[in-house]
């Protein structure tokens, strides 16, 4: 019975284990295709719009445009007004006065990516393009800087479980979703010839 009951249990294995090393074989093809597909997709669109340089400018997510910082205060502030022992409110106002104060990084962003865009159109051959993650605040931006240039900007954004979509300001045809993050700093670093940063300060908000 004990042979029986051992050869069963190993039958039993060897099913398990073929199980496991056929996901596992699945997994591994999925994920080298995904990788292959996050690093060709961006450089062969590059190539193709003969891009060759990059200015990389990274900056918080949280920063907004000064008028929009001011209407979000605003209306905290009356909210509270209606309820002033509300803590969630209160906190939110507390953030929402921290972002007011350092909105006008936004404008020093968007002043910065305007400037990028009409130098590289003043290049013979253009190609001198405002990278960034593609998303809201200081990358909106840059990006919003190079777009009042009518000058092309590159966004690479993210896959993340909480949805970030990319800013409207990113140009079409050079708008990326990435999948995995070592393969998007490969591409921000690949044909960098500037990095830029605001304050690391804006990121504990």
């Amino acid at each position: 019975m004990r042979r029986r009951a051992s050869k069963r249990f190993s039958n039993c294995q060897a099913i398990a284990w073929r199980a496991k090393a056929s996901t596992f074989s699945r997994a591994t093809t999925r994920a080298a295709c995904g990788l292959q597909m996050d690093y060709l997709k961006p450089e062969l669109l590059l190539r193709k719009h003969h891009v060759v340089r990059t200015i990389v400018v990274f900056g918080s997510t949280r920063i907004c445009e000064p008028a929009e910082a001011r209407r979000k205060v605003a209306a905290l502030r009356a909210a509270l007004i209606t309820d002033g022992s509300d803590r969630e409110l209160a906190r939110r106002l507390a953030i929402a006065e921290r972002v007011l104060a350092k909105s006008h990084y936004y404008d020093v962003a968007r002043d910065f990516g305007r400037l990028v865009g009409q130098a590289n159109s003043d290049q013979e051959n253009g190609q001198t393009l405002v990278m960034t993650g593609g998303g809201p605040g200081i990358m909106e931006a840059r990006t919003g800087g190079g777009f009042d240039a009518n000058a092309r900007t590159i966004g690479l954004n993210i896959s993340l479980p909480h949805e970030q979509y990319p800013n409207p300001y990113v140009t079409t045809e050079l708008c990326f979703e990435l999948h995995y993050f070592a393969l998007r700093k490969l591409h921000f670093l690949q044909r960098a010839k500037a990095l830029g940063r605001v304050s690391r300060r804006l990121r504990h908000i």
